[in-house]
């Protein structure tokens, strides 16, 4: 392992952890996010997971002009939840931002903000937002909006979203304390495998809804990249690390469970091994999924309450094996979810209207 870095021993507030592998084309974005930072006391650790493309050259520009950005170079390509364990232990500040190469920041007051009210608030981790940019525009934010000082599962139900690391800041010696990792085995699903262990521990979660975060929808993204059998079964192995991880947070893992049930389930991944995988592999991914979802539900006799109606007709056609119809079912599903979501949206808004109507006759 090559290290690069000019920075000296100084105390630094924010390490920024940026994983990078081939995204040479957003990475000096990336770094220029950071670098425009209002707080200036951080260091940018850079782990090049050996990359083919021009990213390490870029990374050296960079350093070469600013002492607070550290090189790290993989002799071989281990991942990245390896690269973000490598970051995460070479770095120094008091507290861990995780920032993927191919995304950025979209203000200048992102580490001056989440430096300020985790000090303040004297929490283990917070939690902030952030936007998807597709095709240069942003079109919805990442994770429900929250505002709240000091939490934890046990007391509130906003820390149901076990993805997205990137939109947390920890503390580094409440990472040190719990000696928390990323799995490296786990590719697909390690964020969430991370922060479900994370939040289990912790006794202190703020939450700001700070739109900071940019999340670029590109092709060369794992998640847009064709899906194998063996990463479908990778998915359902780390979603089942994440239930037993929330064992002891029975309401919390009810919750979880019924989400991803009722939306992810048909809508995601269902989906996506209807496009993906021919019809062999499809039907042994049905039935992988089928068994896990029956475990859950012998589990916890009261998970159905729970789960939406596009949920509940997923596990009747599974658990009657009819997987010619539960894939017309998942392709009429993604079909019908733009227009189901419209019909709300509008519901809402009439809603609103009519409310504001009665107002007004009151007053």
């Amino acid at each position: 392992m090559e290290i690069k870095s000019l920075i000296n021993n100084v105390d630094i507030d924010v390490s920024v952890i940026v994983p990078v592998y081939n995204t040479s084309l957003y990475l000096a974005q990336c770094l220029g996010s950071v670098l425009r930072q209002s707080l200036t006391n951080f260091e940018i650790i850079v782990v090049n997971d050996c990359s083919t493309d021009h990213s390490a050259e870029i990374v050296n520009h960079y350093l070469s002009q600013d002492p607070r950005i550290k090189l790290i170079n993989h002799t071989q390509n281990l991942g990245l939840p390896s690269a973000r364990n490598t970051g995460v232990a070479a770095a120094r500040g008091k507290y861990i931002v995780h920032l993927d190469s191919d995304d950025f920041w979209g203000s200048e007051k992102v580490l001056e903000t989440l430096y300020q009210v985790s000090e303040s608030d004297g929490c283990e981790i917070l939690r902030f937002n952030g936007q998807v940019l597709e095709k240069g525009k942003l079109v919805r934010r990442i994770t429900s909006k929250a505002n709240f000082i000091n939490c934890n599962l046990r007391n509130t139900a906003h820390l149901t979203h076990f993805r997205s690391v990137y939109l947390f800041c920890f503390r580094k010696s409440f990472l040190e304390q719990h000696d928390l990792q990323f799995d490296p085995k786990i590719s697909l699903g390690e964020d969430g495998i991370f922060l479900t262990k994370a939040l289990t521990k912790a006794e202190r979660v703020s939450s700001i809804s700070d739109d900071f975060y940019r999340y670029r929808i590109s092709n060369n993204s794992l998640m847009r990249k064709k899906w194998q059998l063996k990463d479908f079964l990778e998915e359902l192995a780390a979603f089942q690390i994440m239930y037993k991880t929330l064992a002891s947070h029975r309401r919390i893992r009810q919750q979880v469970v019924a989400q991803r049930i009722s939306r992810y389930v048909p809508f995601q991944l269902a989906q996506r091994a209807r496009t993906d995988l021919n019809p062999g592999n499809r039907v042994k991914y049905y039935k992988a999924l089928q068994k896990q979802l029956s475990q859950y539900n012998a589990d916890d006799p009261n998970l159905q309450s729970s789960v939406q109606f596009t949920g509940k007709t997923f596990q009747r056609l599974a658990n009657r094996h009819w997987w010619g119809l539960l894939a017309t079912y998942v392709q009429f599903a993604a079909r019908a979810l733009p227009l189901l979501l419209w019909l709300k949206k509008k519901a809402q808004g009439l809603a609103n209207l009519y409310g504001r109507y009665q107002l007004r006759k009151e007053i």
